[in-house]
């Protein structure tokens, strides 16, 4: 080891190697990325055929970077031990990306660094680099979006089932508008609306068939529905049903998705409608 040489501060300079290497790609300096190796350095990643020399590797990374307009490495030390005038390292990794082509899909990327470092003259340095992948996924921003927007109008159902309209509130904007055989401004005059399901002994609204289209921070959902009205014991027969179609327009809020217009298309009827009136 150097004669002036300090363990702790070699550490803390081989931990900065390691975390440059993940702010390089991030911020697509390749010239940066480079230097982080020696010239002789032996990078093998995953299954691809090894690199020699920082160049290499740089123009290799560079190249897989293609298309994409965003990432980031979250790189972390997790064993640094030094020996003389090389080090032996094992880091963690996780690695997040988005492509132009793909801009709601985040690709992430799990696993871990195995390097090992030599001091040279401009500092620490990877003169060796095993990278290797232990989990790979693809989230879908609207996949997520879409499954929340189905879980809303479940919940519109639930609430109105339940007996528990305020959580409407909890599934429209505040300013939402409504055309539920009848004209509603407002999540006050939703509610009032729909209050009268009410009266029904039971009701039992079944919601399937979604489509939905996300853009950006609105969204447009069309569903079927078939609405169950029971009152029990009620001459010429206890229920009737309602069966259509609820289209919606949905918008991004802080605290969620949430129904900013919904219009109930009735398409078909059955029972006894005398059940409807009060």
């Amino acid at each position: 080891m150097s004669a002036t040489a300090d363990p702790a501060t070699d550490r803390t300079a081989i931990a900065d190697v390691l975390l440059q290497y993940g702010w390089a790609i991030d911020d697509f300096d390749w010239a940066m990325l480079a230097g982080l190796f020696t010239d002789d350095a032996v990078a093998q990643y995953s299954a691809y055929e090894p690199l020699t020399g920082g160049q290499a590797v740089s123009g290799f990374l560079r190249d897989r970077c293609v298309g994409i307009v965003w990432h980031q490495h979250q790189v972390t030390p997790m064993r640094v031990e030094i020996d003389g005038e090389t080090a032996t390292t094992l880091s963690y990794f996780t690695a997040h990306a988005i492509r132009e082509r793909e801009p709601d899909v985040v690709v992430i990327n799990v696993g871990e660094y195995r390097d090992r470092l030599r001091r040279t003259p401009d500092g620490w340095r990877i003169y060796e680099r095993r990278q290797q992948t232990r989990w790979k996924e693809r989230r879908d921003r609207t996949a997520e979006d879409r499954a929340e927007i189905i879980a809303l109008t479940t919940a519109y159902t639930w609430a109105i089932d339940g007996r528990d309209l305020e959580r409407l509130r909890d599934v429209f904007t505040p300013d939402a508008t409504g055309d539920l055989r009848g004209e509603c401004n407002g999540v006050d005059e939703i509610i009032a609306r729909v209050s009268g399901t009410q009266r029904f002994d039971v009701t039992q609204h079944l919601i399937g068939n979604h489509q939905v289209v996300v853009t950006g921070d609105t969204a447009t959902c069309r569903c079927h529905v078939q609405a169950q009205h029971t009152k029990r014991g009620f001459p010429g027969g206890e229920n009737f049903v309602i069966g259509g179609t609820y289209h919606d327009q949905l918008v991004r809020t802080p605290a969620g998705w949430r129904i900013a217009h919904r219009r109930l298309e009735a398409l078909w009827s059955d029972g006894n409608p005398e059940v409807l009136k009060k």
